[in-house]
């Protein structure tokens, strides 16, 4: 009787039940062994990534990321010295577009955990190919004027399966 006890209090401390716009979740008890399930960091994060506008905005950024992709001038990696007119811009707009698939990642990261817990961020393979996508972006904007690492780029164009992470119901 009295591990059949201990069994259950060990499960109860396993995860944490939370409701945010009506939807109700099984969470870790924390996150980056920081932050509990009702800290301030945490509850915020987790509303806004389940907020459905703020998966709205995602998507929206994902559909700009396309677009940019499309009318992108890729001259400069077929001739030397070649510079595009819209350059400066397409870099800001990729800057932009970075900055805001970071946020995402710390959202869920705080929201969720990184990777040790079930139900962490890393735990989903779709959050992986995010991570993997965020991770190419930032080293491509740090190293833009690098010949060698100008393939980083090519990892722009996993940007749009970021769609089936901000859809869930496109995934199954």
């Amino acid at each position: 009787m009295k591990a059949e006890l201990e069994k259950e209090s060990k499960n109860e401390e396993k995860s944490d039940w939370v409701n945010y716009h009506g939807k109700t979740m099984q969470v870790d008890p924390r996150s980056l062994y920081l932050f509990r399930s009702d800290s301030f960091v945490r509850r915020a994060a987790l509303w806004i990534i389940e907020w459905q506008w703020y998966n709205y905005f995602i998507l929206l950024t994902i559909i700009v990321n396309s677009v940019t992709l499309a009318i992108t001038d890729y001259n400069d990696r077929l001739i030397p010295g070649y510079v595009s007119p819209r350059a400066k811009e397409m870099q800001v707009i990729e800057i932009v577009l970075t900055a805001n698939y970071i946020l995402e990642f710390v959202l869920k990261v705080l929201a969720k955990g990184f990777v040790v817990h079930s139900k962490s961020y890393l735990r989903s393979y779709w959050n992986a190919l995010d991570f993997l996508v965020v991770i190419a972006s930032i080293l491509s904007i740090l190293n833009s004027n690098s010949k060698g690492l100008k393939a980083l780029r090519t990892f722009r164009i996993m940007r749009p399966l970021k769609t089936f992470n901000a859809l869930p119901r496109v995934r199954t």
